[in-house]
């Protein structure tokens, strides 16, 4: 009688399976010494560590209560935090130390009343932090945010030192004297109101003698002795609230500032 279909699936798996069994490559033979090989034993875990000894008594019996296997992270734990404590307060103690610095020379940016106002340490002082550019600012002008721009408007387009020029009688007074005296014609060259360029201004300071009654006047010397690029700008709040100047004054302020500027042309001669 013919075989059913199932017989012959059957037949048809046992061929296949005796055939894959036959092609199948032996297993490799075991080495003679594998039975003598055995698992390495486990090394025995050492004592567990012992809390620092500038821990507190509390801390210490806390870490003893630990599980053996926690201890070494907790201890890990502490001298990561012990680091960054040592860290930040090496840094905290460095600005300290240059804060106490700038507290010994708060004279210099804030001199008591009556007391002579050193441009030269002040403008050094300001230099000490390393700024791209320094804004000074002093008499009692009025300096408002849109003023602040224009001079940075100036800075921008190219000046190395750009002068607030308050329309004051003196500066006006001085304009011809200082032009055909000395080939300086500017509006108001003894304006406090002056942006640097940083390296311009130490070029510049450092000219400058201590002491001077007029520094500013000096420092628009210099500058025009080292040809830097100078523009000056109109304050838009000391025109809009001009203050009222004395005109006796304003030539007391004009003859003192042009006899200074006299006594300092042969130094400026050297500058180069």
């Amino acid at each position: 009688a013919p075989n059913s279909l199932r017989e012959d699936l059957e037949a048809a798996w046992d061929s296949l399976a005796a055939e894959a069994e036959a092609d199948a490559p032996p297993p490799p033979e075991a080495p003679d010494d594998a039975a003598d090989e055995t698992a390495p034993e486990p090394e025995p875990a050492g004592d567990p560590p012992p809390p620092p000894e500038h821990w507190p008594a509390e801390w210490r019996e806390r870490f003893e209560a630990l599980p053996e296997d926690a201890r070494g992270y907790a201890l890990d734990l502490h001298r990561r935090f012990e680091t960054a404590h040592a860290e930040r307060s090496q840094s905290l103690a460095e600005r300290e130390k240059s804060l106490a610095g700038l507290a010994r020379e708060h004279t210099i940016l804030a001199p008591p009343s009556g007391q002579h106002f050193d441009a030269r340490k002040a403008c050094t002082l300001g230099l000490v932090t390393g700024p791209d550019l320094v804004l000074l600012v002093g008499g009692d002008v009025r300096l408002g945010y849109s003023d602040v721009a224009r001079l940075l408007d100036g800075y921008e387009g190219g000046a190395r030192v750009v002068i607030g020029d308050r329309h004051a009688l003196a500066g006006r007074a001085l304009r011809p004297l200082a032009g055909l005296a000395f080939g300086i014609w500017r509006n108001d060259m003894g304006s406090p109101v002056r942006l640097y360029d940083a390296e311009a201004l130490e070029e510049t300071i450092c000219h400058v003698p201590p002491g001077s009654s007029h520094p500013t006047l000096l420092m628009s010397m210099v500058e025009h002795r080292m040809r830097f690029s100078v523009k000056e700008i109109r304050l838009r709040n000391a025109a809009e609230t001009p203050r009222q100047e004395d005109p006796v004054t304003a030539l007391a302020e004009t003859l003192t500032g042009l006899t200074e500027l006299l006594s300092f042309r042969t130094a400026a001669r050297a500058i180069r």
